[in-house]
């Protein structure tokens, strides 16, 4: 009991500094096949245009194909601010900056200095990679239900159960959420909140994120 009230301190006095260059080493799973590998890194606490924000990085790795993204967040709600994103093939090289409008409800999503496209929504706008984040920062419980409102989908995150779980031959208590409509289902865990087990829709398809190590950056 003494542990969780001081961690529910800890978050709240001091919301990044408990993830601080922690990074989340996971298998990318499709069809029960490794076809990749996935890497979040928490940065601590950065500057976006002189203002103190969280920030994220995310890495995905494929054969013939690298992704890597850098997210500037808010560091009270986890809201995205900016993102980052490089795409590398075997053959080309593409970046496409994501600008928040988070009082206005809108992205842009620029790319070669040309904005490719406006999303609108009618609250403010997650990023996933920095929506765990804050469920992180949640005292979880079974039956809570979160509103979720990415830029290509919107819905409820449902904390449906606790059980005890399996993830690279170690076992963790753990919360399944789940959203409807149906696409993103997350495994977090109880006692350190780490997302063990992530499923979610990727470009080839429904692919599942699980957890190999939890590290530190040095």
């Amino acid at each position: 009991m003494f542990k969780k009230v001081l961690l529910t301190l800890m978050i709240l006095l001091f919301p990044t500094s408990l993830y601080a260059y922690e990074e989340l080493d996971y298998s990318l799973i499709y069809q029960d096949l490794k076809i990749g590998k996935v890497k979040i890194v928490f940065w601590g606490e950065d500057f976006l245009d002189k203002k103190e924000v969280a920030k994220i990085s995310f890495f995905v790795k494929l054969p013939g194909f690298k992704e890597e993204d850098i997210i500037y967040a808010d560091l009270q709600n986890f809201l995205p601010l900016q993102v980052e994103r490089e795409f590398r093939t075997l053959l080309k090289r593409r970046c496409v900056s994501e600008v928040y409008d988070q009082k206005n409800f809108k992205v842009k999503i620029v790319s070669r200095n040309k904005l490719r496209e406006e999303i609108k929504k009618s609250k403010p706008i997650q990023n996933i990679i920095s929506f765990l984040y804050y469920l992180r920062r949640r005292d979880l419980k079974t039956g809570d239900v979160f509103k979720i409102n990415l830029p290509t989908f919107e819905g409820k995150l449902f904390v449906r159960k606790e059980k005890r779980i399996n993830i690279s031959k170690k076992g963790y208590e753990a919360f399944l959420l789940e959203t409807e409509p149906e696409r993103l289902k997350i495994w977090i865990g109880k006692e350190e909140r780490v997302p063990l087990l992530i499923e979610d829709e990727f470009f080839i398809g429904r692919t599942k994120m699980i957890l190999e190590r939890k590290g530190e950056k040095l």
